[in-house]
């Protein structure tokens, strides 16, 4: 088949899905607005389409609609054009709040073509009346599948809408010998120098356990792109020199992601101290080279983490959440603990295979 996906940028974690289907001899096209500064390029190269005149009216008149320009779209007339040549078997779009994913949703409807709508809310959550009624609208008029690698809290809730579905994610594994965890811990932290992601907050952590006396080392890795991003980068900077840091904490800066499985594997924890993270890839990737995760317990893909014994979570934003953590794993049996069950359970949580049959299993069911 030919799949085609429509989303504002191509994301880090989407490129194991991607690589999936063409390793399966499909044919994967992908159409966004931006290209991302580190993102893997290598199995899809994306192709941009600039917002239509109209669209940059609208976004002078309103504003552009929040992160990565919600409003922008391409001109309808030669985007259908474009769909009707290219002629995919199925269009993946993301979050059709966006407007160029409505408009490549409505468009390939007019063309008869499978429709999938990915977000990643989560699955098991409380809906309200009004939000499941739209739900079903927006599934009846697309004649669409709805999915989701965001399971939710399935402790509280049991039950989700009709026509919704749980897709894995799906990473990149390497599984690592495991050995017996010596000193210095090899602590690692991936992410953009941005104030949410929290990097500033756990050096102020890391530097506690130094003074607690635990031999840890910490490598801080993240891009820096924009005037916010350098910013926050000359943030930690300067608090690594002002607090003597500079023998135990590395930063290293725009880094592709193709080069990233050593720094996970050769780390003895993964750490992720970012709030307002709505599903964080880095975390898993973490896991799939065989390395265990702390995330807080917002992030979306915790629960990969605490249902499978992955990891464990801290409270969102809680500095002494986060240390206390910390603490905890970094024991050599509690860390062999982690390891052993990464080992034993990656493979059925995060493999390729496991993405591919639950995907392929609704599309080629028809289940809508």
């Amino acid at each position: 088949m030919r799949f085609l996906f429509i989303a504002p940028r191509f994301h880090t974690n989407q490129v194991s899905w991607i690589e999936s289907l063409i390793k399966n001899n499909h044919i994967v096209d992908f159409h966004s607005q931006f290209r991302g500064e580190i993102e893997n390029y290598e199995h899809i190269e994306p192709l941009i389409f600039e917002p239509c005149g109209f669209s940059k009216l609208i976004v002078r008149l309103f504003g552009n609609g929040g992160v990565n320009n919600p409003r922008g779209f391409p001109n309808p007339i030669s985007y259908y054009k474009e769909l009707r040549k290219l002629q995919p078997d199925v269009i993946i779009v993301r979050d059709v709040s966006r407007w160029f994913s409505l408009l490549g949703a409505l468009l390939g409807r007019c063309l008869q073509k499978k429709i999938i709508i990915y977000s990643q809310t989560e699955l098991y959550k409380k809906y309200t009346p009004v939000r499941t009624i739209q739900t079903k609208i927006i599934l009846f008029i697309l004649k669409a599948i709805w999915i989701t690698p965001i399971k939710g809290n399935t402790s509280i809730y049991n039950s989700h809408p009709d026509k919704l579905n749980f897709v894995p994610f799906s990473v990149d594994i390497q599984k690592k010998q495991i050995s017996e965890i010596k000193n210095p811990f090899k602590l690692l932290s991936v992410g953009k120098f941005e104030d949410r992601k929290n990097q500033l907050m756990l050096l102020k952590v890391f530097k506690k356990l130094l003074n607690q006396g635990f031999k840890v080392k910490l490598s801080l890795i993240g891009e820096v792109s924009k005037d916010v991003h350098k910013e926050n980068f000359n943030k930690c900077n300067q608090y690594i020199i002002d607090n003597g840091l500079q023998d135990s904490v590395e930063i290293l800066v725009n880094l592709s992601h193709d080069n990233m499985a050593s720094y996970y594997q050769n780390s003895d924890l993964f750490i992720l101290p970012a709030t307002e993270e709505p599903a964080s890839i880095s975390v898993l990737e973490s896991i799939g080279m065989g390395t265990p995760a702390i995330c807080s317990d917002t992030n979306g893909t915790r629960f990969y983490l605490t249902e499978n014994k992955f990891g464990l979570t801290f409270v969102d934003n809680d500095i002494e959440s986060l240390y206390s953590t910390i603490k905890l794993v970094l024991n050599p049996i509690k860390l062999k603990f982690y390891n052993e069950n990464i080992s034993t359970r990656v493979d059925n949580v995060l493999s390729q295979s496991v993405f591919y049959d639950t995907f392929i299993g609704l599309v080629g069911n028809g289940r809508s």
